[in-house]
């Protein structure tokens, strides 16, 4: 990932977040990638509790790549397994298509509604009588 296009505010969410970090994880971060965050965080950020997506994407891979043991990445693997099962559900339940196309109305609806349409009485317009009362004349002819 380029560092680059990184959001300058993810950025900086990330270093205060691994910066408070107690000493022993911090140590496991190479310097190197704390002074490129560093130098490419946005100094006016004012944190805030919301993070931001891009900070969670980058905690997620500094802490699995550095930081977790083998046993702690199966656990966080598993998690978002679980998590993302769990999503997949609730859009499921929320987007129940497999009625979609079948009409559910009964015969008794169906009914009343053809019952409720009426039909509109069409009205000549006075001009439009008088027209074809003239066209009439000369069609006789």
């Amino acid at each position: 990932m380029d560092i680059a296009s990184i959001n300058k505010q993810a950025l900086a969410q990330t270093y205060y977040i691994l910066d408070s970090l107690d000493d022993n994880t911090k140590n496991k971060v190479p310097n190197s990638l704390f002074n490129t965050i560093k130098e490419n965080m946005d100094y006016q950020y004012q944190n805030t509790t919301e993070l931001l997506i891009e900070t969670k994407e980058l905690l997620y891979a500094i802490l699995n790549k550095y930081v977790l043991s083998q046993s702690q990445k199966d656990k966080l693997a598993e998690y978002y397994r679980f998590y993302d099962a769990k999503m997949e559900e609730e859009k499921a339940k929320k987007y129940q298509n497999e009625d979609l196309f079948i009409n559910n109305k009964n015969e008794a609806e169906r009914t009343e509604i053809i019952e409720n349409v009426s039909l509109v009485q069409y009205k000549e317009n006075v001009f439009v009588k008088f027209w074809n009362k003239i066209k009439s004349i000369f069609k006789r002819k």
